[in-house]
């Protein structure tokens, strides 16, 4: 190696300090692990090396003559391995005087124990990659309640046995905070415990970074070869591992499938792994999404029953809180039984010692006061870092994606949220291009379930907290007074004025 090779080298080790540790530390964890077991020998220099005695002064040389150790012990040994050392210099950590030098003859030994070793390490190897891996990223919910008949749905459908000649799909949708991420988490551990020999892999799809790395750490889990290079192309690899019929049987869950861009961008759809022996299920709020997804099997999360919100609320308050059933029939009616709402109701009451029913009183209030409700943040183990907890933010997400994906779906949202959640004519609101896009905005805006509708076909409901959230977003944006004035100028040219020149 040429001078300016070593030096360009050096420079790269030297900026890269922490990131060759961390590789160092983590080759170390795996080559150590039992299922693993790589038969390793760390050899060190224990004779200094003189380096000033040929290109300095012999004055200054003398006094540097006792030399010193170029790589240290710490630094040549892996943590956890036998290590030796050797009397040499660092340059001649591999130059020996014959077979009967003492480092050779340990060298050697080394050698040979690798090789002997090399049969019993690829047997471990081959019976790890059958080992079922779970990879989820939630410990299992304590207070998890209800939703039976939905987990019983999905636990007919999703074990990978379930078609023998297909890699099966299935999607829970339904509006954000409903719960969809909970009943996912709670199928992964009943497929667990279920089908012991079932892999389960989690990957949430928030964006193109959180799916990537979750494929990288199951590339990692399954010993992916290529999968820590720099330039590795990680799904590909991972969906070429998972498609092999050699990784057994599988569930793989995309949680919040949500983005349409992700889609356009090639990003999640093109690297799905097909196997005989996998399944995948979706978690999403965006109905089209869904049916792209699986046309199929697509089960709808809906509000909770009135007994299942009830036991969600009692598990995080004590019983003086909740010993009002009327207000807390009222509260949970209040909260349309919303699962996110209900924790964070239950969350902000356990924190402040307030009882049920004053929690009730300060939600009918007022709209303002309302929003400063929903907006409290709370911790939740179950839910990602990166994600608002607070109801009043949580459906963000789906407005943004509205406003970027479907103008006259948002400009319906800032219409309808002015008016009475019950029962709003289709006919009050603002004109489309034609009838075929107004009824395809519609069903996009019922697809989120922010619209539900009603046994008329001309008229629909708007989810209460939907509305609030969408209200207390236009003040946020300033955007209230001029969507005001373009409701009202609706309204008007919809029903004037009583006149003599309009009268019926």
């Amino acid at each position: 190696m040429g001078k300016d090779a070593s030096d360009q080298l050096i420079k790269d080790l030297e900026a890269r300090h922490d990131f060759v540790r961390e590789r160092v530390q983590k080759f170390a964890e795996i080559a150590n692990d039992n299922a693993i077991r790589l038969p390793i020998r760390c050899f060190y220099e224990t004779k200094k090396t003189k380096i000033a005695k040929k290109i300095l002064p012999t004055w200054i040389s003398d006094r540097l003559s006792r030399g010193s150790i170029l790589v240290t012990e710490s630094s040549a040994c892996l943590h956890g391995f036998k290590r030796r050392g050797l009397r040499k210099t660092h340059v001649m950590m591999n130059k020996f005087e014959g077979n009967d030098c003492p480092d050779f003859k340990q060298v050697k030994e080394a050698i040979q124990f690798i090789l002997e070793e090399a049969p019993n390490t690829l047997k471990r190897r081959e019976k790890d990659a059958n080992i079922p891996q779970f990879i989820v990223p939630f410990g299992r919910n304590e207070n998890f309640v209800g939703r039976e008949s939905v987990l019983q749905q999905l636990l007919e459908r999703i074990p990978p046995s379930t078609k023998k000649d297909d890699c099966q799909r299935t999607v829970l949708e339904g509006l954000g905070g409903i719960g969809k991420t909970q009943v996912a988490l709670e199928a992964a551990y009943r497929v667990r415990d279920k089908h012991p020999g079932c892999s389960v892999f989690w990957v949430p799809a928030v964006d193109a970074t959180s799916f990537e790395n979750a494929y990288r750490d199951i590339g990692r889990q399954l010993g992916v070869k290529g999968i820590n290079d720099d330039k590795a192309d990680i799904k590909t690899l991972v969906k070429a591992a998972l498609s092999d019929e050699s990784a057994g049987s599988w569930l793989l869950i995309i949680d919040n499938a949500d983005d349409l861009q992700l889609f356009a961008d090639a990003t999640l759809s093109d690297h799905l792994p097909f196997s005989r022996k996998g399944s995948v299920l979706f978690t999403t709020r965006n109905h089209e999404a869904a049916v792209r997804l699986s046309q199929n099997n697509i089960t709808t999360v809906t509000e909770m029953e009135n007994d299942e919100a009830t036991d969600l609320l009692r598990a995080g308050l004590k019983e003086n809180q909740i010993r009002d059933a009327e207000s807390t029939t009222r509260l949970l009616e209040f909260l349309t039984n919303l699962p996110l709402a209900i924790k964070q109701a239950s969350a902000y009451m356990s924190e402040t010692d307030m009882s049920v029913s004053k929690y009730l009183q300060h939600c009918q209030s007022s709209d303002k006061t309302m929003v400063k409700l929903l907006s409290q943040g709370f911790e939740d183990r179950d839910r990602y870092k990166s994600i608002n907890n607070p109801i009043a933010t949580t459906w963000l997400v789906s407005f943004n994606h509205i406003y970027r994906d479907y103008p006259l779906a948002a400009r319906y949202l800032r219409f309808i949220c002015y008016l009475a959640e019950k029962d709003i004519p289709v006919s009050l609101l603002p004109p489309a291009e034609d009838e075929l896009e107004a009824e395809e905005t519609i069903g996009v805006l019922k697809g989120y379930a922010f619209i539900m509708e009603r046994k008329e076909p001309d008229s629909f409901d708007i989810h209460r907290l939907v509305r609030l959230a969408m209200r207390n977003w236009l003040q946020t944006n300033r955007e209230w007074q001029e969507c005001a004035t373009n409701v009202f100028q609706r309204l008007t040219d919809k029903y004037p004025f009583p006149q003599h020149e309009n009268r019926a």
